[in-house]
């Protein structure tokens, strides 16, 4: 058996989800769209901010398990949109 193969079913298994957390469609699907750009109480970023650091952070990972010529990116900087960036699309029930 390959040594490996444990590691790897764990790996499976997270990014699939349904293990300690719910998955990012559960999570996001009864969202109201209209307050994607909406910050909430005390907090210093807007929704579409933490959806958008998600992806960066997701993206970075399959880049340093990809890529031989992997260069991390800057920290925090490369990892969060700049402060005023907003979404700018718009989400309808017809999309999800």
């Amino acid at each position: 058996m390959d040594p490996q193969q444990p590691l790897r079913e764990q790996v499976v298994a997270l990014l699939r989800g349904g293990q300690a957390h719910m998955g990012f469609a559960e999570a996001v699907a009864d969202f109201p769209p209209a307050l994607i750009n909406a910050r909430a109480p005390r907090v210093s970023y807007i929704f579409w901010h933490l959806v958008e650091h998600v992806r960066l952070a997701q993206a970075d990972v399959l880049d340093y398990l990809t890529n031989p010529a992997y260069r991390a990116p800057v920290w925090p900087q490369d990892y969060w949109p700049p402060r005023g960036a907003r979404a700018t699309w718009s989400c309808s029930s017809q999309n999800r």
